[in-house]
């Protein structure tokens, strides 16, 4: 009983350092690594709880994750002026929401889970054309009257697309969307993915 009620206390003790924080990207053009402390405040590499934000802090809104495999709660987008763009956007990287506040574009690696992004009207989150090999992401939830731009191969994914939403797909090849829902816009920029494509659910 002795030792269950020291682990207990001892559990409760470092309890909070796991709890979720927002952390800020102060990064400069010097050495933008994203796992480098300093280039986030407060100071230190975002963890797996924790809620990273992009706005107009840092002089330059870049990150270059080519030194890891991250995963965050959720990435937010405010920046009022430019664009946040990944230097190294075919790392792996994972992060299951994804926010645009502002009418600003955005460019983010590859999600490499399902997710979901609210972009506000005015505002772009876009993916670059993959690498090669399948992707992973199989469900995505798209709303906030902005548009999301995805490009694909070698994957079946479904998508739900809120009212007022846009989503581009540019496939390159070996794309079927099993389930589309939803009342947003779709829009196919490749012939290719429209021989590909199955609409089995668009309402």
């Amino acid at each position: 009983m002795r030792t269950f009620g020291l682990l207990f206390i001892a559990m409760w003790w470092i309890g909070p350092s796991a709890e979720a924080a927002t952390k800020t990207w102060v990064g400069s053009t010097t050495n933008n690594a994203w796992s480098l402390g300093s280039n986030w405040t407060p100071a230190g590499m975002p963890g797996t709880s924790d809620d990273v934000v992009f706005d107009d802090t840092a002089v330059t809104n870049v990150a270059d994750g080519s030194d890891g495999y991250p995963f965050v709660n959720s990435i937010t987008f405010s920046r009022t002026g430019g664009a946040t763009v990944f230097v190294d956007q075919y790392w792996k990287f994972g992060c299951t929401n994804y926010f645009v506040t502002t009418a600003s574009t955005n460019t983010i690696p590859q999600p490499e889970h399902n997710f979901r992004a609210v972009v506000a009207p005015g505002g772009t989150l876009q993916t670059p054309p993959p690498s090669g090999g399948d992707q992973n992401s199989s469900y995505a939830d798209i709303s906030g009257g902005g548009r999301f731009r995805w490009s694909l191969q070698y994957c079946t994914p479904s998508v739900a697309i809120a009212a007022g939403t846009t989503v581009q797909i540019d496939a390159v090849s070996g794309v079927k969307l099993l389930d589309l829902k939803g009342g947003g816009t779709l829009v196919i920029t490749n012939g290719i993915s429209l021989r590909d494509t199955d609409l089995t659910d668009y309402t």
